[in-house]
């Protein structure tokens, strides 16, 4: 088991200042496959994940690589579609990969965990995916029951008892709608009732009809959980029929290009739940980690945002693993190390895989936090695991 203090270490010698000397040009890059929507509907988070994994990439080569060999993140694109997933998937096994990066998308990571089984450790990049106990599939942040059991604590502790959503008719709206349920029932939420569930196509140009029945149930708060161009289709129905209440949102879609897209159509609060950086509060354990991140990130000229963060401890313990086992490691071996993997600090929290839920982090590694459209950024309104300030 890993102590905090050596993990510590780790990830100073896996970030550490970028003028130490550089991984042998002579060796063959080790190559980790990263399966990425860099096109279709969630290109905007394939490609800031592949910003990411690139500024990953070359600071851990300018820092020796892997025992003194360079690292290259090859990107697959899945084009946004499960079946492309499992095409790719199935050919980075016959490639004899040991470990993949990806998918992004919910529905895309349920359909490849079937097939990673045993043979490879598959680091999925959405925290929407639930992976089995013990399973050879990992899950960044924290898990969905885990943030909406935040979002209606926080909801209870506020007032706002009569909660509506507004989601899509897929596999990803049907699971935001049993998360919630599962959340509401919980005995400290007494009071708290669901008025109304809406749905609508991904590809719906419009959701008038849904945000009007919303607006009859009067709600107090307003989940919406649809991620890229069908949550500003959601957004901008509500804006038409001067429907402003609480908007509670995905945190996928906390990225600065996009919020700043749909200004003309963000309500007075439009709530997420993250990590604590991303609302101005660093935790004492993680200050290390989230230093290293946003200097990093500074040397390329950027901001970070959710989109940047998602793949970055993903890509940090696989390195990590490699770091400590070799290249030649085989998946069992990497699934052996990540799940003893205890007290590890990165960005979105501080790890520890001995509990078996394949994703290290809990409840009280979620702050919410509320965009503040005239500042450009977002402002934690809780403490760790959902309580109001």
């Amino acid at each position: 088991m890993l102590t905090r203090s050596f993990a510590c270490a780790l990830f100073v010698a896996l970030i550490a200042p970028l003028g130490s000397s550089p991984a042998r040009a002579a060796e063959t890059p080790f190559v980790i496959p990263s399966i990425n929507s860099m096109t279709g509907s969630g290109a905007f988070i394939g490609k800031l994940n592949e910003d990411t994994i690139r500024r990953l990439e070359t600071a851990v080569n300018r820092q020796g690589g892997i025992k003194g060999r360079p690292i290259h993140f090859e990107i697959y694109d899945d084009q946004s579609k499960p079946q492309v997933a499992v095409q790719l998937l199935n050919q980075i096994l016959t490639s004899g990969s040991q470990v993949v990066l990806g998918p992004e998308l919910t529905n895309s990571c349920l359909a490849v965990v079937p097939l990673a089984q045993t043979k490879i450790v598959q680091y999925c990049l959405s925290p929407g995916l639930d992976p089995p106990k013990g399973s050879f599939t990992f899950a960044p942040s924290v898990s969905g029951p885990d943030i909406f059991s935040a979002m209606v604590h926080y909801f209870h502790r506020k007032g706002w008892n009569r909660i509506a959503t507004l989601t899509t008719a897929d596999a990803t709206g049907q699971q935001a709608d049993q998360r919630l349920g599962g959340a509401v029932a919980l005995p400290e939420n007494k009071g708290v009732t669901i008025v109304d569930q809406e749905h609508f196509a991904p590809t719906d140009l419009t959701v008038a009809a849904q945000v009007a029945h919303l607006k009859a149930t009067a709600p107090q708060v307003v989940i919406v959980w649809v991620i890229g161009t069908p949550f500003q289709t959601a957004l901008r129905g509500m804006a038409d029929a001067a429907f402003d209440v609480p908007v509670v949102a995905s945190n996928s879609n906390m990225i600065y290009d996009l919020m700043k897209q749909w200004t003309p159509y963000l309500p007075s609060q439009l709530i997420f739940s993250g990590p604590a950086f991303l609302g101005g509060v660093v935790p004492h354990a993680q200050a290390g980690a989230v230093r290293q991140f946003n200097s990093v990130s500074k040397d390329v000229g950027v901001t970070p945002d959710f989109g940047l963060a998602l793949g970055w401890d993903p890509a940090l313990i696989v390195i990590s693993a490699l770091r400590e086992l070799g290249t030649g490691a085989t998946a069992e071996q990497l699934h052996a190390y990540i799940e003893k993997l205890h007290n590890f600090p990165g960005i979105l929290g501080v790890y520890d895989f001995t509990t078996g839920d394949q994703r290290g982090l809990t409840q009280k590694d979620l702050t919410l936090m509320r965009w503040d459209a005239k500042k450009d950024q977002w402002v934690a309104i809780s403490k760790g695991g959902g309580e109001p300030f």
